[in-house]
């Protein structure tokens, strides 16, 4: 296996680690999870002294989904703060491209990671829980 399938590898099961974090399925406990984790990470960090999770592209493409979130789409938008939005995603692909001149978002990945993240429930879609109804106090005059 060569460096950067190893890394790949590496990765994955890193990933892997986190996802199992506080599943059902899982049976380490917490010591055993920091432990796996850490370990994993510090075999990446061998493997490339440079690896990080945060690298420019990823650092980039978060700024970006962040201002696409921030766009107001209500009937009657805030449009000074959707341009004040836009510019600042001008900003962060120049600033990329200026790194990189052939930089692009990989948009089939970003696709299909939207799509399928949109299928879990996302943690501020809150829904409604069933509750019991309270009787209300009885007036006794």
């Amino acid at each position: 296996m060569n460096k950067d399938q190893e890394k790949e590898k590496l990765i994955r099961n890193l990933f892997q680690a986190v996802d199992n974090i506080d599943s059902t399925e899982s049976k380490e406990t917490i010591s055993q999870a920091a432990t796996r984790i850490y370990h994993l990470k510090k075999e990446i960090v061998k493997v490339d002294p440079t690896w990080r999770v945060r690298d420019p592209y990823n650092y980039y493409v978060y700024r970006i989904l962040s201002l696409l979130d921030g766009i107001d789409t209500r009937e009657n938008p805030n449009v000074h703060n959707n341009q004040e939005l836009y510019l600042k995603l001008f900003h962060e692909t120049r600033m990329i491209r200026k790194t990189n001149q052939s930089w692009r978002l990989n948009v089939p990945r970003l696709v299909e990671f939207m799509t399928e993240t949109s299928k879990v429930t996302h943690p501020n879609k809150i829904e409604p829980m069933e509750t019991e109804e309270v009787p209300k106090p009885s007036s006794s005059n």
